[in-house]
């Protein structure tokens, strides 16, 4: 059997800029040529092709271009990386070993997850292990697994798709697969993805994807038990807070319900076995929490229709929400109500200079707008040095204005093709098409499945509101919109 070498030269192609600047020597010997091809590829890539950003951010590590070339040409140094101790345990301690025996997710593509089968049961031990030293945890530790997988297989395919597809049909040519229809020659594949060899093999010629994926089940790791340790810490206290009815244990969580940050922390939406939900997101909710005080204070001061309030329990670097589930307007005058919010809101957020308020980021709940994500409140402007004087001047023209909000309907993403796409808090509609093709699956579950670039119709969300489960049309409700801001903003004016 292949063995696993720490040492090899393959891995070297894995270490980071900073890995290789830490232990670089400018006596160590350098291939001159090798490290000329490198740079000129790096010269090649947007933004470096211009020569005063590539030079400044070298500057920024310490880095000439000269000793740049150098280190590009340096065969493998010994560094310590100890993400590849991770892969090295769970090769070690792996066999033919099938995914399906792990996981019970319904996809396709699953059996290529046999690629990393070993990383994700080290994972699941490693999380096992964990979870026996918390305590107070309202959850089952026999269904641990299946809870605190959902997202991460999918998350996993999704990093491995562009390089086991192409694998997939080197193998399919070169005539290593069995079967006589393509289904069957799939599965030929998968199985040789459980061989110890083929895993070793791909991994040393994708080091970099090996790292990536080691990385990101210990982040899930990680931040599970970080998750887990916060929601026995606080049981009580959220129990108290927001007075669940005989809330039952965690059945689900749905992770990655917002952008992730800080070494992959995302936000989680839990459900427990009575249907009720909570919101836990991984930071200060200092902000929202403030956010609900101004709009108490402005219901007690303004003529607008009152602002629905968010119970929220803030823990310092994290916290816990209310859930919001969209609900549908039955009388039209609810929809009159729902538009002078939004004018309301307007004239807040543009107070408050934020930005980003795009059709994901709010929920419509009846009359009510609610809006679900605070991050982007006082949002500080950036000026580009390399902007032209027109440039320049519409971006500020844009940022003194309301639509830097984005609540206003506008388009996006256009090109000479399309005039671009509505992605508002008031627009962002289902059924509008990406003007940009975008990388999708082809025939899945065969030997000659493969990336295709195509445009894809969006969902839409939850932020419009809808009369008797029918959409209203917004522009219908311009009045109010516009009263609503009035209203707002002359309140904020004569309290500043």
């Amino acid at each position: 059997m292949k063995q696993f070498n720490c040492e090899d030269a393959a891995w070297y192609r894995a270490a980071s800029l900073m890995e290789r600047i830490a232990v670089m020597s400018l006596e160590a010997p350098s291939n001159v040529e090798l490290g000329r091809r490198r740079l000129q590829r790096w010269r090649m890539e947007s933004p470096f092709t211009d020569e005063a950003l590539f030079t400044e951010r070298l500057a920024r590590d310490g880095l000439n271009p000269d000793d740049f070339c150098y280190l590009l040409g340096q065969s493998a140094p010994q560094i310590p990386q100890i993400w590849l101790g991770e892969l090295a345990a769970a090769y070690n301690n792996c066999g033919v070993e099938d995914i399906t025996r792990l996981l019970s997710l319904q996809h396709p593509n699953l059996g290529l997850l046999n690629a990393i089968a070993p990383c994700i049961r080290q994972g699941m031990m490693q999380l096992r292990s964990g979870v026996d030293s918390l305590q107070n945890i309202p959850i089952n530790i026999s269904n641990i697994d299946s809870i605190l997988l959902q997202g991460l297989p999918e998350q996993l395919l999704f990093m491995l798709h562009p390089t086991l597809v192409l694998e997939l049909n080197v193998a399919r040519l070169q005539g290593l697969l069995t079967g006589d229809t393509a289904e069957a020659r799939f599965s030929s594949f998968v199985q040789r993805l459980q061989t110890v060899e083929v895993r070793l093999t791909l991994w040393q010629e994708y080091p970099v994807l090996a790292r990536l994926i080691i990385e990101e089940i210990q982040r899930w790791v990680t931040t599970s038990l970080e998750f887990l340790q916060r929601l026995g810490d606080d049981w009580e206290e959220i129990c108290r807070q927001f007075q669940p009815d005989n809330p039952g244990k965690l059945i689900k969580i749905q992770r990655g319900a917002g952008d992730s940050h800080h070494g992959g922390r995302s936000v989680f939406i839990l459900e427990f076995e009575s249907g009720w939900q909570l919101v836990y997101k991984p930071r200060s909710l200092a902000v929202d929490g403030h956010f609900q005080e101004l709009l108490l204070w402005l219901n007690q001061q303004g003529t607008h229709p009152p602002f629905k309030t968010l119970q929220i329990l803030n823990r310092g670097d994290y916290g816990w929400m209310e859930f919001v589930k969209a609900q549908k307007c039955t009388v039209p005058e609810e929809i009159e109500r729902f538009y002078q919010r939004q004018g309301g809101y307007l004239a807040l957020l543009y107070v408050l200079s934020a930005t980003d308020f795009h059709f994901e980021n709010l929920i419509a709940v009846g009359e009510h707008p609610m809006l679900i994500d605070l991050e982007s409140l006082f949002h500080p402007r950036s000026h580009e040095a390399t902007a032209t004087v027109a440039d320049t001047l519409d971006r500020e023209m844009m940022a003194d204005s309301v639509l830097r909000v984005g609540l206003l309907p506008q388009l996006v993403w256009g090109n000479t093709q399309a005039a671009g796409i509505d992605l508002s808090g008031l627009g962002g509609a289902a059924g509008q098409v990406t003007p940009e093709r975008v990388p999708q699956l082809e025939k899945t579950g065969t030997d000659t499945m493969r990336i295709v670039r195509r445009q894809v119709v969006l969902a839409g969300s939850q932020n419009r509101p809808t009369l008797n489960d029918r959409e209203v049309n917004v522009q219908a409700y311009t009045p109010a919109i516009t009263q609503g801001f009035t209203d707002v903003y002359r309140t904020l004016l004569q309290h500043r």
